[in-house]
């Protein structure tokens, strides 16, 4: 949901999370010899709403908060598996999940109101015009609010959408230490 790369969700630590102002900052880690792909990588975010509530009533408080210590194919792997457990005819590659929010932005801007370069920004993803370089360029202290209000409040309102009644049927939880899978 905030459109995190596997290996930058990987690489997050609790240290990255700012939970008093629901935000988290993917940045390098040198100490760990972790860097991020190039500049526009570096950033902080707002979290959407269910994300900021579960990250919250984490018990670690350190260290790594995706507790993993493979590498990310391997866990792309393990996120498969448990997506077909899920769904047995489920298609959704593990890197692609972090296209989904581009993906709907793009396909609902116009019934949605979905700013698509905003989008991008918040997913990390470099500019790609020489004004849209220069348009937000210094305006860093104040983008939390700008996708505060253009990326996380419409994430929240599809997650509040979907949690509607109606909706329950439709989903399913699954349980992946006992193999069961139970309904919502």
């Amino acid at each position: 949901m905030c459109g995190l790369q596997l290996l930058e969700a990987l690489r997050l630590r609790f240290s990255d999370l700012d939970l008093s102002r629901g935000t988290l900052t993917v940045q390098s880690h040198p100490e760990f010899g972790e860097g991020v792909k190039n500049q526009y990588r570096i950033r902080r975010i707002p979290l959407p709403k269910i994300v900021w509530e579960y990250l919250g009533g984490m018990k670690a408080k350190r260290g790594k908060v995706v507790p993993y210590d493979g590498d990310y194919i391997a866990f792309g792997k393990l996120l498969k598996r448990a997506l077909l457990k899920w769904k047995q005819d489920c298609e959704i590659a593990p890197k692609v999940l972090r296209k989904t929010l581009q993906t709907h932005a793009l396909e609902h801007a116009a019934d949605e109101g979905w700013n698509t370069y905003l989008v991008d920004r918040y997913v990390g993803h470099a500019p790609k015009t020489l004004a849209e370089r220069h348009y937000f360029g210094d305006k860093r202290g104040r983008m939390i609010e700008v996708f505060r209000e253009h990326v996380t409040d419409k994430i929240d309102a599809l997650i509040g959408r979907i949690q509607e009644p109606q909706w329950h049927e439709m989903a399913r939880i699954v349980t992946f230490n006992s193999g069961q899978e139970r309904s919502a």
